[in-house]
């Protein structure tokens, strides 16, 4: 059975949908949605863990670029934030894609936004509304991304 196959599977375990979605795939990605009661399983899942951190606590300073170089997403966030403050645009893009690259759903939405096409942003907020920012999927809709 192919990845597709898989996620059209009404019976998809929470596990199975994870490493589905990890597989970042725009094609199981609107499976996947489509698959209501795997969707509705996962959310459910989602709910019942404790509530990530997205945003740093920490002001940029002398050791974010050593921690974000060693792959912490909050720092990555912080580099992207710096970048963006400083019309390193670039830079900006690059660092959303790393944390959002590291789990961190902001930066994937973020990321997203940087990207100049539909087929290159429709991934990273696919991303980022499964894995729990409903804007990304509100956003996807308002863009006209309906399946």
């Amino acid at each position: 059975m192919n990845d597709l196959d898989r996620a059209a599977n009404p019976s998809l375990s929470v596990v199975e949908f994870k490493e589905l979605l990890d597989l970042q795939e725009i094609e199981v990605y609107q499976a996947l949605d489509l698959n209501e009661q795997a969707s509705q399983r996962y959310i459910a899942y989602l709910e019942t863990q404790p509530d990530p951190q997205y945003f740093p606590e920490e002001d940029f300073n002398g050791e974010t670029l050593q921690k974000a170089n060693s792959g912490d997403h909050l720092a990555q966030f912080l580099m992207a934030l710096n970048c963006k403050d400083s019309g390193d645009q670039e830079g900006e893009k690059q660092w959303f894609r790393k944390s959002a690259e590291n789990g961190n759903i902001i930066a994937a939405f973020n990321y997203a936004l940087n990207l100049s096409t539909p087929n290159e942003q429709l991934p990273w907020l696919y991303r980022a509304a499964f894995k729990g920012l409903p804007y990304a999927s509100f956003n996807r809709i308002r863009k006209g991304y309906e399946r």
